[in-house]
């Protein structure tokens, strides 16, 4: 999606999920402004944000987290998460499979795609 993502990610009991989004989204930022700034410096004044310390935001404050439980929550979320790009006011792909953002192709036949992608069910059983 043009304007957020989504993950199902798993972590061991020593990982906090704050901390990695607040890692994900610090470097997820520092590419983007270096790309915007190569290949179009004149958006970066899109980004300027002088507040807080800080000269840029490519983020909003916080994120959404959703704990899976089950096999069945994977799934259902899995599927939402597949269907998110073929939305009508997004009208990004016909089908999700090629949405290269997406672990839709790899799910419907192993193929790995950007996304490292690990079957769920190593995990869920």
């Amino acid at each position: 999606m043009p304007n957020h993502f989504h993950l199902i990610i798993y972590f061991n009991e020593d990982t906090r999920l704050s901390e990695f989004m607040r890692e994900v989204k610090k470097q997820s930022a520092l590419e983007i402004r270096i790309d915007i700034g190569i290949t179009n410096p004149s958006l970066l004044h899109a980004i300027e944000y002088p507040a807080k310390g800080q000269l840029y935001k490519l983020w909003a404050d916080g994120f959404h987290d959703f704990p899976l439980y089950s096999k069945k929550m994977v799934k259902q979320k899995l599927k939402y998460i597949h269907n998110n790009p073929l939305q009508e006011h997004w009208q990004l792909v016909p089908t999700a499979e090629q949405y290269q953002y997406s672990s839709a192709a790899f799910y419907a036949n192993t193929t790995e795609g950007l996304i490292r992608t690990t079957l769920y069910s190593k995990y869920f059983h």
